[in-house]
C-alpha cells in the first residue's frame, strides 16, 4: 500500500494541482488546503535537491514563509508554502 504522498505524487490528486516533475510535485495539502511541495522519494532529501526544489517554488509563488516541519507525516519530506500567491 502506497502513503498518502505516494498517492499524490502517482497522480491521484483530490485537490488543486500545481507542478510536477521528477524532483517534487506541488498541490494543495488536503488538511490545510495550502501548497504544499512534496518531494518524490521517502525519507530526507539532500541539501542539492532541497536547494533545486526552493528554486522552483521561488519561480513559481510569491510567499510569506516555508514550513519544513512535519506536523502529521514524518517519513515522507514535504513543505507547506504558507501566505502563497501564484506568480503566473
Amino acid at each position: 500500500m502506497m502513503c498518502e504522498l505516494c498517492e499524490l505524487i502517482a497522480g491521484n490528486v483530490i485537490t488543486k494541482f500545481w507542478y510536477s516533475d521528477t524532483l517534487i510535485t506541488i498541490v494543495n495539502c488536503s488538511c490545510c488546503d495550502i501548497p504544499m511541495v512534496v518531494f518524490h522519494q521517502h525519507g530526507e532529501r539532500s541539501e542539492r535537491d532541497r536547494h533545486l526544489a526552493l528554486g522552483r517554488v521561488n519561480a513559481l509563488f510569491d510567499y510569506e514563509c516555508i514550513r519544513k516541519t512535519p506536523r502529521l507525516v514524518l517519513y515522507h519530506e514535504h513543505w507547506h508554502i504558507v501566505g502563497a500567491k501564484y506568480k503566473l
